[in-house]
């Protein structure tokens, strides 16, 4: 747990099958960790009458998960507790508004409107073995596990930093060779973006007696265009920190670029 266990391999014996001694670094992911959602869900629906129909959904989520349990993608900062690290890994609030109004002429007009409150976030230092297993990696001290956007906002992340260089800045760690870096943060930063997105449709309908409907509709993702920024930088070290660096995944849909799309139905 405090460095090598198995020896580098001499050149001579470098690729001999069945040497006890290792040609660099062995990396592992595990599959396993656990997880704990709960969450209230509030749902209002108005049937359709009278020409239109609503719908509105709300949900207020606790979803608790490992933070780095993917050895190759986010270490984990102390190998001697794998998962001591535990957070949120979700937004808190989630809303979902839709609905449809039917107009003269055989036109439905529908939408579906979605919003999301900010992703979890979790600033880390780099360059250091905070807890001398050989991670060169840790989570700001004091932040808990991906606590920003939840119990905590920018002004605390100026405070912990703040404490951070007074209490370790420039200081020998837990291996005597490692000096603790010292942060100076970016004049302008962010650490998540709400997430929202405006779909809409128009449909005309065309009926022959009660058997046969023909339906032609136009769709648009993401009306307003919004940006849906997100994969903010945690690195405090690096120059970019609390930058975002994509936008939302989703090419062509809810929440990503706004995009069009024409499409038909036919129905018997």
């Amino acid at each position: 747990m405090g460095g090598p266990v198995i020896p580098a391999c001499p050149a001579a014996l470098a690729t001999v099958p069945g040497v006890s001694c290792s040609n660099g670094p062995i990396r592992a992911t595990i599959s396993g960790g656990n997880g704990n959602y709960k969450a209230l869900l509030v749902r209002a629906d108005k049937r359709f009458s009278h020409h239109h129909q609503l719908g509105v959904a709300y949900a207020l989520q606790s979803d608790q998960n490992i933070y780095g349990l993917n050895l190759l993608e986010t270490p984990i900062t102390n190998l001697r507790n794998w998962t001591q690290n535990v957070g949120p890994s979700s937004p808190r609030h989630v809303l979902n508004i839709s609905g449809m109004v039917e107009v003269p002429g055989g036109v439905q007009v529908s939408f579906i409107s979605s919003f999301n409150s900010r992703q979890p976030f979790q600033p880390v230092i780099t360059g250091a073995d905070f807890h001398g297993t050989g991670v060169d990696q840790f989570l700001l001290p004091g932040s808990g596990t991906n606590q920003f956007n939840f119990s905590l906002g920018k002004g605390d992340l100026v405070n912990l930093v703040n404490q951070y260089n007074q209490t370790y800045g420039g200081k020998k760690g837990t291996n005597p060779a490692q000096v603790f870096p010292t942060i100076t943060l970016p004049q302008k930063f962010e650490t998540g973006h709400l997430f929202n997105s405006q779909d809409l449709r128009v449909t005309k309908l065309f009926r022959y007696r009660d058997r046969l409907e023909w339906q032609l509709f136009g769709e648009v993702f993401n009306l307003l265009n919004t940006a849906n920024l997100s994969g903010y930088a945690d690195n405090l070290l690096a120059p970019g920190f609390g930058q975002p660096t994509s936008r939302f995944s989703n090419i062509f849909g809810t929440g990503g670029p706004r995009s069009f799309q024409l499409g038909t139905r036919l129905s018997f």
